[in-house]
């Protein structure tokens, strides 16, 4: 059983010395035993691309197929000491750069026959790759590079945290999402919360082009910061400086998450604040008022406050305990506002490791809903000391309000677009500036030390890689990629050459590159005197239709930064079986385009391969140097056997067919030993004459004839008859290896001239069109078409407002209102639903409304003023009901009025509520989607001051979305300042969407200054195409005075026997209508009496009509005409309006205009929801010219509408005297 191979090597890119086959395998330790190996310099043993250390030897085994290399190192002191580990790892990656690299030729056709190879190698004989043997598929490409990080999987490009891992290398220009360079952590500075955030972006100096958040710009460096941000603020740190935007080491405490703070003489925590074995030099606390800090009082809310305290003390690296505790902050906290509220303290503490815990100096309010003063204790930050600026790295700092700019998601997708500067040369000395070049990436990678081999300058072929530079810009060629994982020099040296189609090579001990591109002049020129007789071997590998045959180029577009694909093909060859190649580092479509047409025409044209065996010229040889070898090519093979030889004549045991070309021999003897092959003089029947001179060139190279030929007894020798050619071979050398014997055995591709020529003869495909897919969802949601009306509601002034669903608002909406001219805003709507009701003051407000995706959409804005307020009386609240006691009783707000001492009672209600007893008695039944639910309340107090009683009852059943309830609180207090008692029902329904509701108040009150009786009926049905609602109430005063008042469309009486609805009374708009009314007495009218007959007694007036039905013509009605003697003209309108179908909008408003004689005389605003019938019915009062016949129209003005069942009704009243 073969072993592997050992190869001894002087210095990382010297030529192998020697080569040693094992027998078997072998520890390292015994191979040195068996061939009596002696090291004089310092020696590296390296397998696998690793180093083994010296402890290992007599352990690790030499297997098949693996080959140990050891590497003496010239100029390394005293001994091996003198090595670092650093140099060990450089040396190994030049090794794998100077030896590893040529041999992948010489390992696939180095051993046995070429065509054996060929059939083995899996860059030429797999089944679903292409054929190229001077670029195998390289080992680390675009597809690793995505599994290691998402910057090539952009739907997943997030910003992450890597602790340990290495820094990453940008070359070229490329936008990404850059790695925190530590925790990012957050401060609350007054109620708003910062973000802050520092990331890595690249080992060296990079010129920051533009930041986005999302798929937003946030800033660029052109015009600087963009609108869509606000308190966004960035600082771009280049080697050698230092952040100063903020303390960048912070660490947070993962145990304070939002734990609320007990009462005395209870205490939040204490937690660490900081790892062992690390010290803060600062401390800070996080803490928040969720529900705000606020009391109630008869105005409203007030101010409120709680006494808090954090401590700090010293611990040491196993948590006990250095010293007592000392105060981090002890303060006060006031505030009267129900916004929740969110606070940071923070104090310079000596370095140490230190514990924290929280408390409160006061107990907290009970939570009764009168106030509200509880404290969360959400975060604990410390400051680690020693933080250093990363040497040589660019750095961004970035601080951003976060609770209106940024969601949790999209604050970690930050992404830049970076260009990379590197040290460039001019021809005399190296310039810093920023590039996108093949060559300096690829020198970069040679020279820099901080993070890769450190090699100088005359260790590679500078003057060599300068001329490639030229030729990559001439091109247009680039490398743009960025190295964020732990490459080997060689895998990142063999990447970024790959770009520009070249490779590094070993040139007589240093670094070289070769690219593929013609070259006119040979490197060597071989025949049969400089080729080892007998060694040269010829393989065609043919076509396979299972074999790819074209190119699909896989890359990251720099004009989206989005993946993309160009596909590439010969059209003498046809692209029905493509192979994907990802592209790393290329970001232009017609770079990799032109790269993947040359390797469709590599794998169509260069499919001839040679093999042999040379003298010391082969020594010369690097991969990729143009060769010509002049060697006759063999063909149409005859076999026979030879029956006898007589000098150079040979007898054959049949007759040979005639040879066109020239007749070569080759004779097969004992010990299946091969000689030839011999160019033959001639072939007359069976005899077959060798040339002398040729023969004695055989002879010098693989010995005589006869040693290889068997005795008498044995089987006859073989001989083959070849028709042979001497022709040019132009190849390009794939490998060339260093044989025992001090031969060299060449491996050759055929130099097709076609592969240089693809991407100027073959015709790109057209730009990419981008598929139809679904709109991109906006990160920042947008509110259209808000509509915003107010109300009077049961409980005081209500706020309605729709919008359209926002595409984006994954987050839902929020909306604020602000009385004070928008210097502050208090939240009253926060959901996913796209419409919402809210109380409101009876003041003039102003409404804003925002969507919430990715981030805060912007805010829209409606204003109100007071012309925009429903009158006092239109609506049933506290405020109106007090404001009718006094105007029509006439007791007056101020000091001592009956108003206030009764809300000062309610008050002290309230604080005192705690001397009673309070029983609650709860009933639950459920089943799947049934529920029944009984809740009873009894509440009584009596004390010095005052008795009440208070039950309130509640019956509640649900089945599914199907809801009822009704409730019921009956109330009574006696006091020695006052008397009340309270009685009210409601029941409410809900099915399908409708909801209908129901409820009675009655109220009863008396003191000393009066007393008063308020009875309220409300009823409600919502959720149908139009919200109906009627109330009623009655004041009753001192002074016998009294109103009733009730709120609805239409009045009706039902007659005794229930079988007739008269409806007198009915309201149009703002007018009362009176309908089929007998006055059976004097009716006194002091104004103006107008209508289209009146009869009283002998007295008529005298009226005109002009009434009929008009047919609608395209959104217009055309009215009789009227003469109008003298007066006022009345307009009746009434039709049903129809929507087109296909109007994109769900609501809005519609203008409805009356014309006289074509000119508008007066309009309608129409509100439209959801409905596509709209009924209009509306009077018009009109003062025409007298005398004159007048034509009147009404249209829909703002759309394509129709009418249908229209009558306009024109009725000229005259006054009567």
């Amino acid at each position: 059983m073969a072993g592997g191979q050992i190869v001894l090597v002087t210095g990382p890119f010297g030529a192998p010395e020697r080569q040693i086959a094992l027998e078997r395998p072998m520890t390292i330790a015994e191979a040195i035993a068996v061939n009596d190996l002696a090291f004089h310099l310092p020696t590296i043993a390296v397998m696998g691309g690793e180093p083994v250390m010296r402890g290992q030897w007599a352990l690790r085994m030499v297997r098949p197929g693996e080959t140990l290399a050891f590497v003496a190192v010239p100029g390394g002191g005293g001994g091996e000491g003198d090595i670092s580990g650093k140099q060990i790892l450089g040396l190994v990656a030049a090794l794998a750069l100077s030896i590893a690299a040529p041999m992948i030729g010489g390992a696939l056709f180095g051993i046995g026959t070429i065509g054996a190879s060929i059939a083995s190698a899996a860059i030429l004989a797999g089944g679903t790759m292409l054929l190229n043997a001077l670029f195998a598929p390289p080992e680390s490409t675009a597809e690793s590079a995505a599994a290691a990080d998402p910057i090539y999987s952009v739907t997943a490009a997030s910003n992450q945290a890597t602790p340990l891992d290495v820094v990453p290398v940008l070359y070229g220009e490329l936008e990404f999402a850059p790695r925190y360079a530590a925790r990012p952590y957050s401060e609350f500075a007054g109620n708003d919360q910062y973000l802050y955030q520092l990331f890595t972006v690249t080992a060296g100096k990079a010129a920051v082009k533009r930041i986005k958040i999302g798929e937003t710009e946030a800033w660029n460096s052109t015009t600087g910061y963009s609108s869509s941000f606000s308190d966004l603020t960035f600082e771009i740190i280049q080697p050698g400086q230092s952040i100063t935007l903020f303390p960048a080491n912070v660490v947070t405490s993962a145990e304070v998450s939002g734990q609320n703070v007990p009462d005395p003489a209870a205490v939040l925590g204490p937690f660490v604040v900081n790892a062992s074995g690390t010290t803060v030099d600062r401390l800070a606390v996080d803490f928040a008022f969720p529900g705000g800090l606020w009391t109630a009082d008869k105005k409203g809310v007030a101010a409120n406050s709680i006494a808090l305290r954090a401590q700090y003390q010293q611990i040491d690296n196993v948590g006990a305990p250095i010293g007592g505790w000392n105060t981090l902050f002890a303060e006060t906290i006031s505030a009267a506002t129900r916004t929740p509220q969110r606070m940071t303290r923070a104090a310079d503490v000596a370095a140490a490791r230190y514990q924290v815990r929280f408390l409160s100096d006061e107990a907290f309010d009970p939570d009764d809903g009168s106030a509200v003063n509880s404290v969360a204790w959400v975060g604990l930050r410390g400051y680690l000391t020693g933080f250093e600026t990363p040497a040589n790295t660019t750095l961004l700092a970035m601080r951003v309000r976060a609770n209106e700019q940024l969601s949790q998601l999209s604050s970690s997708q930050i992404r830049v677009l970076a260009e990379r500067h590197l040290p460039v040369w001019n021809g005399s000395t190296w310039v810093l500036q920023a590039t996108r070049s093949i060559a300096w990436a690829a020198a970069d990678i040679l020279r820099n030390a901080d993070y890769s081999l450190g090699l100088s300058d005359g260790q590679y072929d500078l003057a060599g890689l300068a001329t490639l530079a030229a030729t990559w810009s001439g091109r247009g060629d680039t490398f743009n990629a960025i190295f964020d994982r732990a490459w080997t020099a060689a895998d990142a040296l063999r990447a970024v050459l790959r770009a520009g189609r070249a490779q590094p090579v070993r040139i007589a001990g240093t670094l070289g590159f070769v690219r593929l591109q013609p070259r006119s002049i040979k490197r060597a020129t071989f025949t049969q005197r400089n080729v080892i007789r007998g060694s040269f071997q010829h393989k065609l590998v043919l076509f396979d239709e299972e074999k790819p045959d074209s190119v699909i180029g896989r890359f990251i577009d720099a004009a989206t930064w989005q993946p993309r694909e160009v596909k590439a093909q010969l059209a003498s060859v046809g692209g029905d079986a493509p192979q994907t190649i990802d592209w790393f580092g290329i970001t232009d479509r017609a770079q990799v385009w032109r790269e993947s047409v040359t390797e469709a025409a590599v794998n169509a044209y260069q499919r001839e391969f040679v093999s042999f065996t040379a003298d010391w010229e082969g020594k010369l040889l690097v991969r990729g140097d143009p060769i010509l070898v002049q060697h006759p090519f063999v063909q149409g093979v005859q076999t026979a056997s030879l029956e006898a030889r007589s000098g150079d004549a040979l007898t054959l045991d049949r007759d040979i067919d005639a040879v066109t070309g020239d007749i070569y021999v080759i004779l097969r003897g004992k010990d299946g030993k091969e000689w030839g092959p011999c160019l033959a003089d001639s072939i007359v029947g069976r005899v077959v004459t060798l040339n002398a001179t040729d023969r004695a060139a055989v002879v010098s190279g693989m010995g005589s004839l006869a040693s290889i030929l068997p005795g008498a007894r044995s089987e006859r020798a073989h001989v083959l008859i070849c028709d042979g050619e001497m022709r040019p071979f132009n190849g390009l050398v794939v490998s060339a290896v260093p044989q025992d014997s001090g031969k060299v055995e060449v491996l050759a591709v055929v130099d097709a001239p076609e592969i240089y020529l693809a991407d100027q003869t073959e015709t790109m495909p057209s730009p990419y069109l981008p598929p139809v897919t679904p709109p991109v969802i906006p990160l920042r949601p947008m509110i259209v078409g808000l509509y915003a009306a107010l109300r009077s509601g049961v409980a005081g002034l209500e706020l309605d407002a729709m919008w359209q669903p926002a595409p984006g608002a994954t987050l839902g909406y929020v909306a604020e209102v602000s009385y004070d001219e928008e210097n502050t805003w208090t939240p009253i709507y926060a959901g996913m639903g796209n419409r919402f009701s809210a109380s409101v003051l009876p003041q003039p407000l102003v409404l804003r409304v925002a969507a919430v995706g990715g981030l805060q959409g912007p805010w829209v804005y409606r204003e109100f003023d007071t012309a925009d307020l429903p009158p006092g009386g239109g609506y049933i609240d506290v405020v109106a009901i007090n404001d009718e006691f006094k105007k029509f009783v006439g007791i007056l707000a101020g000091p001592g009025s009956l108003v206030e001492r009764l809300d000062e009672l309610r008050d002290r209600l309230a604080r005192l509520a705690n001397t009673g007893t309070a029983i609650t008695t709860t009933h639950h039944k459920a089943l799947g989607v049934a529920k029944a639910e009984f809740t009873e309340q009894l509440t009584i107090i009596a004390n010095e001051t005052e008795a009440a009683v208070d039950l309130t009852t509640l019956l509640l059943a649900q089945f599914g979305d199907n809801v009822a309830v009704a409730a019921q609180q009956i109330g009574v207090t006696a006091s020695e300042l006052y008397t009340q008692a309270v009685f009210s029902q409601e029941v409410a329904v809900e099915y399908g969407g409708v909801t209908v509701s129901g409820l009675r108040t009655a109220v009863a009150m008396a003191g000393p200054d009066g007393w008063e009786v308020k009875i309220a009926d409300v009823v409600r049905a919502t959720g149908l195409a139009v919200d109906v609602e009627a109330g009623t109430y009655t004041l009753i005063n001192s002074d016998g005075q009294s109103m009733w008042a009730a709120k609805a469309n239409k009045f009706a009486f039902l007659s005794p026997d229930g079988t007739t609805l008269r409806m007198p009374v009915y309201f149009d708009g703002t007018t009362l209508h009176l309908t089929d009314t007998v006055v059976n007495g004097d009716l006194v009218v002091t104004g103006t009496i107008r209508t289209d007959h009146l009869q009283m007694g002998a007295v008529l007036a005298m009226v005109t009509t002009g009434k009929g039905p008009v047919v609608s013509s395209g959104g217009q009605l055309q009215a009789a005409s009227i003469y109008v003697a003298e007066g006022v003209v009345r307009v009746d309108v009434n039709c049903v309006l129809n929507r087109p179908s296909e109007n994109p909008w769900n609501y809005g408003y519609l203008t409805i205009r009356i014309l006289r004689n074509g000119s508008q005389v007066d309009y309608r605003s129409i509100f439209f929801d959801d409905n596509f019938a709209y009924p209009i019915a509306f009077t018009f009062a009109d003062y025409p010219p007298s005398g004159q016949t007048h034509t009147y129209s009404v249209d829909a003005y703002g759309g394509s509408w129709s009418m249908q069942d229209c009558v306009i009704g024109l009725t000229n009243h005259k006054r009567i005297g």
